[in-house]
């Protein structure tokens, strides 16, 4: 989403009504998709923040909570006052940034341990006088022979986990001269005593204290933070930091910390937070209906000192959870404001979106996209097409982008596998992309976070979940086969997120039933065979 794009000028009467609501009015906001929710929902946390610094905005999902962080900080306020439902349970506000501690390299004889990646074996060199191995570090011969030792570890261990790291300027060499190919590591034994975090290239330090009340009762007007992992990690940072039990203090910057030196440590999906308060006075909800009533009844209000603003369309629940705007209207009994007008999609995508949910919604009606002049050929027609093989999906987008120099692009699939699948695609097209996926769903497994709302070049891949609330000029929707789409609305808001150009494709037999409704003169189809469609399809004119 644009920079831009997160100011709101030229307010219409349905935006405005909110705008000059008091902030300690209770208050739940419905409109659909483009019609400016996230955005108020910033805007009524500037509101609030004009009366307390005690706000928040809770969003379900962590790929919505890193774009309205971006939103946040373009309208100049704390970026770290945004959190995602599972974090605001268990632990309050993330501060945003790479996590690092301090650490020793396991050494034997006062010389480095390494550990050879070699044909997806693992050997330890270790120095010895029984060794028959030498090593050249930065071009200069270590006075130590080595000797080489089998290992069960798996590469995957050393190469995900955290505890190693790669050196990139050591030469294990043979007695016969010849120089051991593969990946070098060596490993770092870690110290609890300090964390770092970089954030905007300027580094914060944190010292351990013994327990957060000591904490609190030490240092009463100081930071404390501590310290929780998204993925599984190696043995060692739970054993030396355990998860969100260990308590550190904001310190001054020690002079002269390189996060560069070899001995300081990135910890491998370590994030820092801080406790949120335990009464909060104003707390914001965005995509509102992915909560239950109970969530707001037993969850949220108790902890809400002044008020409350939900902000959500019940078109896009997409999860078994959740509720309707209206059944939570009914429950909280709250004020409902709507949000009239549609600003983000052109009318030539909210012909085809409006049929895509069932019953088929009306978005051309309060449609003001560029003042209501947003049809063809103001904008271009959705395009639907067949290809042979997945691998032709993406080959076709990857020239698109090429060719047209295409940016703000997401690519949005149905599955984390397809997040996988697209981004190791691009990567061996040499295209740097930006993602949200995890490696598995069985432990071990890591989350792969790149996304960076501010960088508008890379192509983003989500999932159709992982999406929600967030905007793109030119959307990609590839593998709309019939049967990897599973839940329209999903599919419903992978459609809506673009605001320019929306492509959909597929290579199985059938496309997904979800757009059988859609009109044909709405649409470019290129080589879409007609019994490709399931169910009968409107009369094209």
């Amino acid at each position: 989403m644009r920079l831009e794009k997160w100011f709101i000028s030229n307010l219409d009467d349905s935006q405005r009504q909110i705008i000059i609501r008091d902030p300690n009015e209770n208050l739940i906001v419905q409109g659909s998709a483009g019609s400016g929710k996230t955005n108020l929902a910033i805007h009524r946390a500037v509101q609030a923040s004009a009366f307390s610094d005690s706000y928040a905005i809770v969003v379900y999902t962590m790929a919505l909570k890193r774009m309205v962080a971006y939103g946040l900080e373009a309208l100049d306020l704390d970026k770290e006052k945004i959190v995602y439902d599972w974090a605001w349970e268990h632990r309050g506000f993330d501060l945003i940034g790479d996590v690092y501690c301090r650490g020793n390299i396991k050494s034997v004889n006062s010389h480095p341990v390494y550990f050879l990646i070699q044909d997806e074996k693992v050997y330890k060199f270790e120095s010895s006088r029984l060794g028959s191995y030498t090593v050249n570090a930065n071009g200069v011969k270590i006075d130590s022979k080595f000797k080489r030792l089998e290992t069960s570890i798996d590469p995957s261990f050393i190469r995900d986990m955290g505890s190693y790291s790669i050196s990139t300027n050591v030469e294990i060499i043979d007695g016969n001269n010849f120089i051991q190919q593969g990946e070098i590591y060596y490993f770092i034994e870690i110290s609890n005593k300090n964390v770092f975090i970089v954030q905007n290239g300027e580094i914060r330090q944190f010292e351990k204290v013994q327990s957060y009340d000591q904490g609190k009762k030490d240092y009463p007007n100081g930071l404390l933070v501590s310290i929780d992992f998204a993925d599984w990690v190696a043995e060692t940072y739970y054993r030396n930091f355990g998860r969100r039990i260990s308590w550190f203090r904001e310190i001054p910057v020690e002079f002269g910390i390189d996060i560069t030196n070899p001995e300081m440590v990135l910890i491998p999906s370590g994030t820092l937070f801080r406790k949120a308060e335990s009464k909060i006075d104003y707390l914001i909800v965005d995509e509102a209906q992915d909560f239950d009533v109970s969530d707001y009844q037993y969850r949220f209000l108790p902890k809400v000192n002044k008020s409350i603003s939900l902000f959500g369309d019940s078109a896009q629940k997409i999860y078994n959870r959740g509720a309707s705007i209206d059944d939570i209207t009914a429950a909280l009994r709250y004020r409902r404001l709507f949000l009239k007008y549609n600003y983000r999609l052109p009318k030539s995508i909210a012909k085809v979106a409006q049929d895509i949910v069932y019953p088929s919604i009306d978005l051309l009606s309060d449609n003001m996209k560029d003042g209501g002049n947003s049809d063809y050929p103001q904008y271009p027609k959705p395009v639907i097409q067949k290809f042979e093989s997945k691998d032709k999906e993406l080959e076709a987008i990857l020239n698109k982008i090429r060719l047209e120099d295409l940016d703000d692009v997401a690519i949005l699939v149905p599955l984390e596998s397809d997040v996988k699948y697209v981004h190791d695609f691009f990567s061996k097209n040499g295209v740097q992309t930006q993602v949200l996926y995890r490696t598995g769903k069985i432990a071990p497994y890591r989350t792969i976070n790149t996304l960076d709302f501010t960088n508008n070049d890379l192509p983003c891949i989500l999932t159709y979940h992982a999406a929600k609330g967030t905007e793109f000029d030119n959307v990609f929707v590839p593998f709309a086969n019939s049967a990897d789409i599973p839940d329209r609305n999903a599919f419903y808001v992978a459609c809506t997120r673009a605001s320019h150009s929306l492509t959909i494709s597929f290579s199985a037999k059938k496309i997904t039933e979800y757009l059988t409704n859609v009109n044909p003169d709405a649409i470019v189809e290129r080589n879409v065979p007609d019994d490709a469609w399931i169910g009968t399809r409107p009369i094209k004119k």
